[in-house]
């Protein structure tokens, strides 16, 4: 099924934004730190089964393709989440290099057969 890897690509976007909160909550909050520490484990583990499931269809550069989208996912969930990450941010910057790597997504998709 091809749905593995854009699910992969979710879960590798939520275990990286995830390591965030450990360092933000780590020595401040003991409770929040240890969730994260959970949800980071968690999602490591489930975004590997979906990256073997996802082998299994497809070609690996496609797979691969795919799991840098998780770009997007810690993207909106830094935007989302971490409000003062946003005030650091080009937003004009931002949007361009997204573009720019969407073109360069879709050419190397396109380039293999």
């Amino acid at each position: 099924m091809y749905i593995y890897g854009p699910l992969a690509s979710m879960f590798v976007g939520f275990h990286i934004f995830s390591m965030n909160m450990i360092t933000t909550y780590y020595k401040k909050n003991k409770k929040l730190f240890n969730i994260s520490l959970l949800i980071s484990i968690i999602t490591f583990i489930i975004s590997r089964i979906f990256i073997i499931l996802s082998m299994k269809n497809m070609n690996p550069v496609i797979v691969h393709i795919i799991l840098n989208f998780a770009v997007f996912v810690t993207l909106i969930l830094t935007l989302l989440f971490c409000k003062d990450s946003f005030k650091k941010i080009k937003l004009k910057m931002l949007i361009f290099g997204l573009f720019i790597f969407v073109i360069g997504v879709s050419i190397i998709q396109l380039s293999i057969k």
